[in-house]
């Protein structure tokens, strides 16, 4: 079989929040004859004005790419143009920019006689899919990206996402909705929803899992949420939940946030504990004794079909969702509430039994990214063994 070089152009850092872009990179990198380029997001010249810590993102350019693990390297390209995703001729001229890094890693790892094929989870790689000669050109939405906010053109974006959608020989959808409005652009769509790394997540004695360092030592029973925390999460009903548990529980966010969280750190019985790293997160499932999903219910969330609550699923918590579309598909193994006076109200009168708590872990385990990895395989040509 030809050595293969699958390029993976993502909207997630390597050492950001792990999720699927990550997981599907890693099972790629360990299939024969196969070595993976995980392609970073560019940060743009004006990124480290708004934000200081996108300055880390130029550092990694000037080292070129890095093998993270046996045949996966990651990249991060170098500074591009602010506005790429409102102007045509800008995001050509990115995507130029891109391309030439991808092809000097080609060239200086000796790969040019490689088949190479795109794993891409962005739109604007529409003008960087006819740079190459791909065997295999993959989509996978994982969002609905013209309800981001920020510097876009709806219009634009939405160009963009249906020109991928041509340019490729299958696409993948995480969610029903995003499927739903996107399956015109191409007769090969599928839908493949998000998933866990049950292993990674489940255990079988919990009393033995240990308690980390930084979680707090009140006693109370902790109500825990892991995740991204931006515009899309709902902080008052968060607040909500506090006031109506403050005697009684400890609520512990954890992961990076892109808001203002004083609404909730003024309650007393609110911890942030920032960004943790994916390998330590099981210690933290361990001693969550509710999980909770507080999105905003909106047109972006229609679109989301939540990692966390795979994971929480897997590790056995008693997880509790605002009414997002995708989560009721699972009400047989959670609760929806869209008031966080209510879900205290559940919390505080819940009583949980070893049946429900096998039913969360089994539903976890079939929903394994392993499971989602393989059915993504058996819809290419590249790879698939039908």
């Amino acid at each position: 079989m030809k050595e293969k070089l699958v390029v993976i152009i993502s909207a997630a850092e390597w050492d950001g929040v792990f999720h699927r872009p990550h997981h599907f990179a890693k099972r790629f990198s360990k299939l024969d004859h196969t070595k993976v380029l995980y392609v970073e997001p560019p940060v743009t010249l004006l990124g480290p004005i708004k934000d200081p810590k996108k300055l880390i993102g130029w550092k990694k350019w000037i080292k070129k790419a890095v093998e993270v693990e046996k045949d996966l390297f990651v990249l991060a390209p170098p500074p591009t143009l602010p506005f790429g995703m409102k102007k045509p001729l800008v995001n050509k001229m990115n995507q130029q920019v891109i391309s030439a890094e991808i092809f000097s890693f080609i060239a200086k790892n000796k790969l040019k006689n490689v088949e190479l094929v795109l794993y891409n989870f962005l739109p604007s790689a529409a003008d960087l899919i006819k740079n190459f000669d791909f065997i295999e050109t993959i989509y996978d939405c994982v969002d609905d990206h013209s309800e981001f906010k920020g510097l876009i053109n709806v219009d634009y974006i939405n160009a963009l996402e249906k020109s991928v959608c041509e340019q490729s020989d299958v696409c993948f959808a995480t969610a029903q909705k995003l499927l739903d409005d996107k399956i015109a652009w191409n007769s090969n769509f599928h839908l493949i929803n998000n998933g866990a790394d049950f292993e990674h997540f489940y255990r079988e004695d919990k009393s033995l899992v240990k308690r980390p360092y930084d979680l707090p030592s009140n006693d109370k029973p902790i109500i825990g949420f892991v995740g991204g925390i931006g515009t899309w999460i709902d902080l008052e009903w968060i607040r909500d939940l506090s006031v109506a548990t403050l005697d009684t529980h400890h609520i512990v966010l954890i992961g990076p946030s892109s808001v203002d969280l004083s609404i909730l750190l003024e309650q007393g019985n609110i911890t942030y504990l920032g960004k943790k790293h994916y390998n330590d997160l099981p210690e933290y499932y361990h001693h969550f004794n509710f999980a909770i999903m507080p999105f905003k219910i909106e047109k972006l969330t229609e679109s989301v079909n939540p990692i966390k609550m795979y994971e929480y699923l897997a590790a056995g918590i008693p997880t509790i969702s605002t009414d997002l579309q995708e989560a009721r598909r699972y009400q047989d193994v959670l609760s929806i509430f869209n008031s966080g006076t209510m879900a205290a109200k559940f919390i505080n009168e819940f009583v949980d039994t070893d049946a429900h708590r096998m039913k969360r872990e089994e539903t976890g385990k079939n929903n394994s990214w392993n499971a989602r990895f393989e059915a993504v395989l058996s819809h290419t040509k590249t790879y698939s063994t039908k």
